[in-house]
């Protein structure tokens, strides 16, 4: 009887070179990165939707905190107290819904987190937001690496306190905030940052810290009530933007970085709109830039 191996020897070396140009696919897909890395990446994503409806309107202190990738936040609709849709890894991550009514507490989101595994899902995870309009809110946004696309008009703001990382991120007071806040502070890594209409945070004070990067402040708005505002910057360039109508002074006490402020009269360190003296709101702005460029622009 003849060997059967011997006999089917035309099919097995049939067999062994599909499979020998089948593994050479393989490795090619996977070392490239393309559709295997790609399908395997997307078995692993989760979409989580949490949502919880308002039942009271005392104050509360929400977190959110989101270590990297796409973010989004938005005003809620009525009765929405808030809600979250996120898309993650969940083999790595482990997102955080956090609610106390007792404590008045909500703390939401993806917490940053050292490993390198855990970190690069992280950056592509991504999380729409919705926080209520009613219940007066102590804000506290901190967000780690990628892009940043926040929305605060129309929240009730007592606090707002906001960090980024190395990042690109726009902030918003599309409307006016319905209470008068006590501060807004924002501090910036190597990031490129826009606020617009800090006017509408309607906010006693405004601090900025920021270390290096690029960062426009836009301070237009509905001004109702003079406010303090001061800006660090370490290195890179600083954009204020000044509505016309505002009277502005601004107090300047570094000297490597360049500074720009036409149409403002200046008397030793300080720097005064031509209404300054004439106009019912003021702003008093501390200014202090290590290396860098700042800059004045003036807007209707």
């Amino acid at each position: 009887m003849s060997d059967p191996c011997v006999s089917a020897g035309g099919s097995f070396r049939i067999t062994l070179s599909t499979l020998v140009r089948t593994a050479v696919i393989l490795c090619g897909l996977l070392i490239t990165g393309t559709p295997v890395t790609r399908t395997l990446e997307a078995q692993n994503r989760h979409l989580l939707t949490s949502e919880r409806q308002l039942w009271s309107d005392r104050p509360l202190d929400v977190t959110v905190e989101f270590g990297g990738g796409r973010l989004q936040l938005r005003p809620a609709e009525a009765p929405t107290l808030y809600r979250m849709e996120l898309t993650y890894d969940q083999r790595v991550i482990e997102p955080v819904i956090r609610f106390s009514e007792e404590l008045g507490t909500l703390h939401l989101g993806v917490p940053s987190v050292r490993d390198r595994e855990r970190r690069n899902s992280r950056e592509g995870s991504s999380a729409l937001i919705a926080l209520t309009r009613t219940v007066p809110l102590d804000l506290d946004l901190k967000f780690g690496l990628g892009r940043a696309d926040i929305e605060l008009g129309g929240l009730s703001l007592r606090n707002l306190s906001l960090s980024t990382g190395a990042s690109e991120t726009t902030v918003s007071f599309g409307s006016a905030n319905p209470l008068m806040a006590e501060a807004v502070r924002i501090t910036a890594g190597a990031a490129e940052l826009t606020v617009h209409n800090l006017g509408n945070a309607r906010a006693r004070m405004i601090r900025f810290k920021g270390g290096m990067g690029s960062t426009v402040l836009d301070f237009g708005g509905d001004w109702v009530q003079n406010a303090n505002a001061s800006i660090e910057m370490g290195v890179g360039s600083v954009t204020i933007r000044l509505p016309r109508a505002l009277g502005v002074q601004i107090h300047r006490s570094s000297v490597l970085s360049s500074f720009s402020a036409p149409e403002m009269e200046q008397k030793d360190n300080s720097y005064f709109s031509a209404n300054w003296n004439t106009t019912s709101t003021q702003l008093t702005i501390d200014l202090s830039a290590a290396l860098g460029s700042v800059t004045v622009e003036w807007i209707e």
